[in-house]
C-alpha cells in the first residue's frame, strides 16, 4: 500500500511541477521522454535475483521489487491524467476534463473487480504480462500522440491552472 500511495502522490507532483515550471511543449517533450523511457522495462517480469530464499521474510523484498520493476511505470500511469487534463482544456477551452477522472475510476474499479474473477483464473500469468505489455504500448502512444496534438493546438499558449475550481 505505501508503494502505491507514494507513486500516486509522486505522480501528481511530477504532474504539478511539469505544468508549473515547463512550457507546454517542454512539457509534452519530457512526458513523451519519460514515457518512452518506461517502454525500458517492459515485460515486467521480476527476476530471478528479486525472489527471497526459503529462509528469507518476503516482506522486505516487496518495496524494493516494486520500486525497480514497476516505479517508473506506476509513476507514469499516475502521472497522466493531470496532463491529460491539462492538454485537452488548452485544445478545447469550452469543455469540462474532468469526466476523465470518472472515466479513470471506472476503469479501476472494472479492473479490481475483473482480475480475481475473470483475469487470474482465464489467462495464464504469461498471457497477461503480453497484454500488459502491449496495453502499456498502446497507453504510451496514445499519450505521446495526445501531447503532440494537444502542442500543436495550442498556439502559444502559455500556462493554464492544473487544477481550476469550476
Amino acid at each position: 500500500m505505501l508503494f502505491f500511495q507514494v507513486g500516486l502522490v509522486g505522480g501528481y507532483a511530477y504532474a504539478f511541477l511539469s505544468n508549473k515550471y515547463f512550457s507546454p511543449r517542454t512539457q509534452a517533450i519530457a512526458h513523451i521522454v519519460m514515457l518512452l523511457l518506461a517502454l525500458l522495462v517492459l515485460p515486467i517480469t521480476p527476476g530471478e535475483q528479486w525472489k527471497p530464499s526459503a529462509t528469507d521474510d518476503p516482506t522486505n523484498h516487496i518495496l524494493p521489487l516494486l520500486v525497480a520493476n514497476i516505479g517508473l511505470v506506476y509513476l507514469l500511469l499516475a502521472a497522466t491524467i493531470p496532463p491529460v487534463q491539462t492538454w485537452l482544456r488548452r485544445t478545447y477551452p469550452n469543455s469540462s476534463p474532468y469526466r476523465l477522472c470518472a472515466l479513470s475510476n471506472v476503469g479501476s474499479l472494472l479492473g479490481l473487480v475483473s482480475c480475481p474473477f475473470i483475469v487470474e483464473p482465464l489467462f495464464t500469468l504469461e498471457t497477461q504480462l503480453a497484454t500488459w505489455s502491449w496495453g502499456f504500448l498502446i497507453f504510451v502512444t496514445l499519450s505521446a500522440l495526445g501531447s503532440l496534438i494537444s502542442h500543436r493546438g495550442m498556439g502559444g499558449a502559455t500556462g493554464v491552472l492544473l487544477y481550476s475550481v469550476d
